[in-house]
């Protein structure tokens, strides 16, 4: 993994650095353990992986550059290196290794490396039971597992040999003079990998971790318990069972694989089970009284990493303690946010470890605040958990993230008051009710979710402050709107729910050619909210041979174009920016990337996978051109898409393309029956314009859309994103009207209606040497729609000898585009008035055939593409 600030350097290299992409993140395990070395993920069909070494001779304006690989992600081999682990207690302080002592994985060698201990005689035993790592409880953890039933026990402090079956899952207990208990630790066996299932079912919660011991056999290792709701309310008791089961989704259909003993509530006694030879761990079930009550995928436990000022803090699972990495500090000073000072804790080093701290579990610091030398910032995971967000427009602003961390919900994010000056506190409420504006219609919602006074919201000019909260667990994806509550105020936004934790853009690469464009990679950009990054990864087919002899990249972001140079690696990485790509001022949506591989070249386009809005205005006297918005999934107001801006943009009867090259103002106003110069900025939310800059664009009316993005460029046609500019919900600007203004000569204006559009597709039949231009402009002919409404795909499909399908969409009113479709034959390929086409080379040209072909600009895929042209071509995109 590559993380990287906005490049400000020339050159910049990459390492190879294996990584699981989120398909080996999957189960699939199976239950051939020999020798310790298993594929713990299924095959992903790919080639070979790829790493960059970017060579960046000039950077105009510094922009991301993309790492390319190949998608095969070959499952790793899970190490069969020792496992070691801190024995952590008041008075005994150490390590304890554990390592294979033979090939076949029977026996295990216990080793000490005890750094502070009592003068006492020391022993250790194995409990079957677990102690998960918390220092809070860790003694007390100690305690109760030396009650359950030992593998062994009084074995002396030295290195010794255990069998493995009773080691797995277990924890080891080292106890002083009078069996007193030092300090424990569960024993995770190395080259095996753990997993888990995650519990949130009323009265119950909590995980039950599975171990591979040996052959087909397996340790369940129990930790359930009841919710913090039933501290003072005594539960229903019954009898609880368990059974691996094939699927969740048909939980009392599937075949079980059980023993059908008892799984207890506050009790973490383990326990081993032999599974069928080839079963594949897919669900685990919970039954009370013998009815199913519960149902969980098997998942495998990834370590977690926390970064926050060049700190890195990373815990492997629920029963390690959390590590620092790259020279950690000997102190962590962590506050639940930088503004609460009262709640500053101090956590040690002990050899590189902070036992104190947990990455895991209910007390988990991640998102809480980091102080160090002066600074204080959020400690920001690096990995992927499922989140939802709101987006908040007025009269907060900002947006907040809702984490799922399997054993609590956290809060986080940074939201100000546009009015206030000073910084103040809310309580933040989670509703399963839609919210249907900013305004809260169930602002009375006595089953809210709720963190009191957890979010800090900063006065207008105050520097920004990463929010953090709690909540108790609740399933995010029931979840529909979250409210800001300060009091004498509350403030809504309705939420997107990101099951994979990000906020998704991608781009299919495919080659640039009349026919066979194959799919050759595909660009995924994923912005993570709680995280404040974005992440690149790109996956290569496996079939093409493109990325074989490629020699130069472009990257088209923002009209800049970047060179890159490609070295093939065996490895794969992905790249890390701490920018939104996705969402923010620098976002990619609608750039290109651009690859040519001799005289090869191949694009694609960035587009979130939903669907779309889109809106024209169509430009008149004085100017000529159009402006075409399109915003990416329902409502771009609560996702926090920007929305592409495409235009082109000229005077009318203007012939020298040259002349006049200025600026244009845009905005959207509501006439009600004003002139146009006059008519008023749209500004639902009634904001004070004077505070309004491009800089600080949420302090803008919706309508002043130049702050939103930037002023129109005449004699071009140009991309931008405008931010919070929906076309969708109560503050959609369709059915208002775009003014245009010359900013050289304020005398140069017009005024004209923004119209949403329908889109339909067909496919149409012409002969093979007709270009794509003709195509468009005769489309345009017999629909009387405008060539910019018409989208053709530059690949087309061969269709018998002479002939060619072209794939068409138009975009235009309802009215106009049933009138289209009405005079179109779906199934012939042609509109009802088109001439016979004779595309059997069979059969006889006629006269009128001979005279259409000869008539057509012919193209030729044999011919390389220039640059430039190749650029044109990924406009019609646009058009």
């Amino acid at each position: 993994m590559v993380v990287l600030s906005r490049p400000s350097i020339s050159l910049l290299s990459f390492l190879p650095v294996r990584r699981f992409l989120s398909h080996c993140r999957r189960h699939r395990l199976t239950t051939h353990f020999d020798k310790g070395a298993e594929c713990i993920s299924s095959r992903i069909a790919a080639d070979n992986m790829y790493s960059v070494i970017a060579n960046f001779k000039q950077f105009i304006n510094p922009i991301l550059f993309i790492l390319l690989f190949s998608s095969l992600v070959q499952c790793g081999f899970v190490s069969t290196s020792s496992y070691r682990t801190l024995l952590y207690g008041e008075k005994l302080k150490g390590f304890l290794t554990i390592s294979p002592a033979d090939e076949n994985g029977d026996t295990y060698i216990v080793s000490f490396d005890i750094k502070e201990k009592p003068n006492d005689t020391l022993v250790w035993a194995v409990h079957t039971s677990s102690a998960p790592y918390d220092m809070a409880v860790m003694t007390d953890n100690c305690r109760r597992v030396k009650k359950s039933p030992p593998v062994v026990k009084n074995m002396p402090v030295t290195d010794s040999t255990i069998n493995g079956d009773g080691l797995a899952g277990n924890t080891l207990v080292i106890s002083g003079d009078n069996s007193e208990v030092l300090a424990c630790a569960t024993v995770i066996i190395p080259g095996k990998q753990l997993m888990h299932a995650s519990f949130h079912q009323e009265p119950i919660e909590g995980h039950v971790h599975i171990i591979p011991i040996k052959n087909n056999a397996v340790r369940l290792v129990p930790d359930l318990k009841y919710m913090p709701k039933y501290d003072y309310v005594e539960p229903e008791k019954k009898i609880m069972t368990w059974a691996f089961v094939d699927s969740c989704v048909n939980a009392n259909d599937s075949t079980k694989q059980t023993d059908y003993s008892e799984v207890g509530v506050d009790s973490r006694a383990t326990f081993a089970f032999e599974l069928p030879e080839n079963y594949t761990l897919e669900a685990l079930a919970l039954y009370r009284e013998d009815k199913l009550f519960a149902c969980a995928d098997i998942v495998n436990v990834e370590p977690r990493t926390l970064k926050s000022l060049g700190v890195t803090l990373r815990q492997n699972h629920y029963f390690e303690p959390v590590i620092g990495l790259k020279s950690p500090p000997t102190e962590l000073h962590i506050r639940d946010d930088c503004l609460d000072i009262s709640t500053e804790i101090i956590h040690k080093n002990y050899l590189d470890y902070y036992p104190s701290v947990n990455i895991f579990g209910s007390e988990s610091i991640m998102l809480k605040s980091l102080v160090l030398n002066g600074s204080c910032s959020a400690l920001r995971p690096q990995f992927a958990r499922p989140a939802a967000i709101a987006n908040f427009l007025h009269p907060i602003i900002g947006r907040i993230a809702l984490v799922d961390t399997d054993d609590k919900i956290l809060l986080t994010g940074e939201i100000r008051n546009i009015f206030d000056e000073m910084s103040t506190r809310a309580t933040v409420l989670v509703s399963n009710k839609t919210a249907e504006s900013t305004s809260c219609t169930h602002t009375t919602c006595e089953t809210c979710h709720r963190v009191e006074n957890a979010a800090v919201v900063v006065g207008k000019n105050e520097k920004a402050v990463t929010l953090t909260g709690v909540f108790n667990w609740f399933n995010i994806s029931d979840m529909r709107s979250a409210i800001i509550d300060l009091e004498w105020m509350k403030v809504c936004a309705n939420l997107t729910v990101l099951p994979s934790g990000a906020l998704t853009m991608h781009a299919m690469v495919k080659r640039v050619a009349p026919f066979s464009s194959a799919t050759v990679a595909s660009v995924v950009a994923l912005e993570y909210p709680a995280n404040n990054y974005t992440e690149i990864l790109i996956n290569k087919n496996k079939n093409s041979p493109m990325f074989k002899h490629i020699s130069d990249l472009w990257i088209v972001v923002s009209q800049v174009v970047l060179h890159v140079e490609i070295r093939i690696l065996e490895v794969s990485q992905n790249v890390i920016f701490d920018e939104n790509f996705v969402t923010g001022a620098t976002s990619m949506l609608g750039t290109s990337i651009l690859l040519k591989d001799g005289k090869e070249v191949f694009c694609g386009h960035f587009e979130p996978p939903c669907e779309r809005f889109v809106a024209f205005a169509e430009f008149g006297h004085p100017f000529d051109g159009y402006i075409k918005m399109t915003q990416y999934v329902n409502s771009n107001w609560e996702s926090g898409f920007p929305t592409e801006i495409y235009y082109s943009l000229k005077y009318s009867n203007q012939t020298d393309p040259t002349a006049n090259p200025e600026s244009v103002s845009w905005e959207i106003v509501s006439d009600q029956n004003l002139t146009c110069s006059t008519a008023v900025i749209f500004n639902p939310l009634q904001v004070d314009e004077s505070e309004c800059t491009s800089q600080r664009y949420e302090f803008c009316p919706i309508g002043s859309a130049a702050n939103r993005s930037k002023p129109l460029l005449m004699h071009a046609r140009w991309h931008l994103t405008a931010q919070s500019f929906p076309l969708s919900g109560p503050y959609s600007v369709i059915g208002k009207t775009l003014r245009l203004r010359s900013i050289k000569n304020q005398n140069q204006i017009g005024c004209y209606p923004v119209k949403r559009v329908s889109e339909a597709t067909f496919r149409w039949v012409v002969y093979t040497n007709t270009s794509l231009s003709t195509v468009q402009n005769r489309i345009s002919k017999k629909t009387g729609v405008p060539t910019f409404k018409i989208e053709v795909d530059y690949t087309r499909e061969l269709y018998q000898t002479r002939c060619t399908i072209f794939r068409i969409t138009i975009l235009e009113n309802d009215e106009k585009l049933e009138k289209i479709l009405d005079s179109f034959d779906v199934e012939a390929r042609k509109f009802n008035n088109d001439t016979e086409l004779i595309c059997s080379g069979t059969q006889p040209l006629s006269t009128e055939a001979s005279d259409a072909i000869s008539q057509n600009i012919i193209t030729s895929s044999s011919i390389p593409l220039p640059l430039v042209l190749v650029l044109l071509s990924l406009s019609l995109r646009f058009l």
